[in-house]
């Protein structure tokens, strides 16, 4: 979608650091700040190193079960579909990570 409307809007200086900061702590643009705010989302901060390093963490253990269950193939069902588990498992941990830590909150008034 084509943004063809321009508005202009007057801070005060509190006001004007105020958006700089939130905006910078998201590692958004102004303008992009203020457009997920309008859509009722709070955009997060973005996350520290160690989420990261928890990230690299947790694909490497995943990355580790997919290649024991591959050696297990031609193995015992029962362990294979325990080893399935415990990845959907592990992959599901990854994901609510990841949500509670990059996903913009929606807001309950809009």
């Amino acid at each position: 979608m084509k943004r063809q409307v321009k508005k202009q809007i007057w801070l005060t200086e509190e006001e004007e650091e105020l958006l700089e900061g939130h905006a910078q702590k998201a590692c958004l643009t102004e303008s992009s700040f203020l457009r997920m705010v309008m859509c009722g989302c709070i955009p997060k901060e973005k996350p520290d190193k160690e989420f990261y390093e928890r990230m690299r963490q947790m694909d490497a253990f995943m990355q580790r079960l997919e290649y024991l269950i591959d050696l297990l193939k031609y193995g015992e069902q029962v362990q294979c579909e325990e080893l399935n588990s415990e990845i959907h498992r592990w992959h599901q941990f990854q994901l609510d990570v990841e949500e509670r830590f990059l996903a913009p909150e929606k807001v309950p008034w809009l």
